[in-house]
């Protein structure tokens, strides 16, 4: 297999796996379009599995409050060791004991791991144990 032979089957891969990426999104005609172009000229795309979740899924924005979420402490009462910090993954307001862990984010394509409250822990991370 030549060079040129790699580059293509690697990019006929890659739009099949944006096509499927893409499909839950409404309006993302542009991929589907070119691959079906491609097909009826005779372009073989590689089968791919699709994607747990969309690449094009956006972290939460983050919800501002005067209280934890969850345990209800008003963060002006809140020491500044226990303090107000955002869950990146649903982007509530939560203290820090309510937000305990970190792990990495695939979904939101933050593989680095990062402050989530404890519920979305225990979510994300199934049958894994909490601080609390």
């Amino acid at each position: 297999e030549s060079g040129n032979d790699k580059l293509i089957n690697r990019t006929l891969e890659l739009l099949s796996q944006w096509n499927a990426g893409l499909s839950s999104i409404k309006g993302h005609g542009l991929v589907k379009d070119a691959c079906s172009e491609l097909q009826k000229e005779g372009i073989f795309f590689p089968e791919v599995e699709a994607p747990k979740a969309s690449f094009l899924e956006k972290a939460p924005e983050w919800v501002k409050g005067e209280r934890c979420f969850y345990c209800r402490d008003e963060f002006s009462k809140i020491s500044l060791s226990k303090g107000r910090h955002h869950c990146r993954n649903c982007g509530n307001s939560v203290c820090g004991s309510c937000s305990t862990q970190t792990t990495p984010l695939p979904h939101f394509n933050m593989p680095k791991p990062q402050r989530v409250c404890d519920k979305c822990y225990r979510k994300v991370k199934p049958g894994a144990p909490t601080a609390k």
